[in-house]
């Protein structure tokens, strides 16, 4: 019983890293830096509670102002500063000037 138990997390540890080897190598490479942490290990970490938006600005401020986060499957990009959110939203065509 031990060791089909051993067996099964082994299994599972595996899988989990070989997942995690496929997720990073099919990330897009034209996103801004940010941290790169496994998609597994971003769904155990836990949100803050208050305040959220303060943690961001001073990863914001680490990263000159946007940066690229993960959390579980999902990329997402946080935009810090103003100008650099101008700047984007004109270059994908949302807006035409500001």
């Amino acid at each position: 019983m031990l060791v089909e138990l051993g067996v099964v997390v082994l299994l599972v540890f595996v899988l989990a890293l070989t997942y995690d080897v496929v997720s990073w190598l099919s990330e897009p490479k034209n996103l801004p830096p940010g941290f790169r942490i496994s998609p597994l290990i971003t769904l155990l970490l836990p949100t803050p509670k208050k305040l959220p938006f303060i943690q961001l600005a001073e990863i914001g401020r680490k990263f000159k102002g946007i940066f690229t986060m993960k959390r579980g499957f999902t990329n997402t990009v946080v935009v810090d500063n103003i100008s650099i959110a101008r700047e984007a939203l004109v270059y994908s065509g949302k807006i035409k000037y500001i």
